[in-house]
């Protein structure tokens, strides 16, 4: 199991201290990296399981105007 304190004390917290070394621009391109990194695993997630995504999201809206699996 990770220990999310220490993973933020040994990893995040120098991260968000530490500026120096770093050239202009540097941290923009570090966040457009973690972005395309983000949005090319949802695309991924999304193809492969498309079916199963839909599926749940209109059951969700049946249940919610009433005419889902959760009326009696």
């Amino acid at each position: 199991m990770i220990d999310f304190q220490y993973f933020f004390q040994l990893w995040v917290l120098p991260m968000l201290r530490s500026k120096k070394g770093k050239q202009a621009g540097q941290t923009v391109i570090e966040y457009l990296l973690m972005l395309a990194i983000v949005a090319a695993l949802v695309t991924i997630f999304g193809a492969l399981f498309n079916r199963r995504i839909l599926g749940g999201f209109f059951s969700m809206v049946g249940m919610i105007i009433g005419e889902g699996l959760g009326k009696t």
